[in-house]
């Protein structure tokens, strides 16, 4: 699924488009899974070494899964976040998040990162894996 898209990434760039083909559920969530395997301890590393203690609102824009936001939350209990990322991967976020303990702690927001406004309020905002 990643390959194709690295092949075009030139034309991405300069055009500024996305090139990536439409995936279909089972794609999005082979693809996310493997990014979150291949992220999972840069992501406990980053929720151990940085304080977050004097943050609110976090924003993840781009987290996939959330990789990087569980351990976080985790670890600063206080702290509440929105996830942005692309409609169906918020989708499949928002039915995790409901059951789980992070329920009344993360939003997540179906949109575009590079088209699309970013949702506001927040006071730290982590962006991993998003521009390689």
């Amino acid at each position: 699924m990643s390959y194709p898209t690295w092949t075009n990434a030139a034309t991405a760039f300069r055009s500024r488009r996305g090139v990536r083909s439409e995936l279909d559920e089972a794609q999005v969530e082979a693809y996310e899974s493997a990014v979150a395997l291949v992220t999972a301890e840069t992501a406990a590393d980053l929720a151990r070494e940085y304080d977050f203690s004097g943050h609110r609102r976090l924003l993840d824009a781009g987290g996939g899964f959330g990789t990087f936001l569980k351990p976080i939350l985790g670890r600063f209990e206080h702290l509440d976040a929105t996830l942005l990322d692309l409609p169906e991967v918020a989708a499949a976020v928002t039915e995790e998040t409901a059951a789980g303990g992070f329920a009344t702690r993360v939003t997540a927001v179906g949109a575009d990162l590079f088209t699309d406004p970013v949702p506001g309020g927040h006071d730290v905002i982590l962006v991993a894996n998003v521009v390689h």
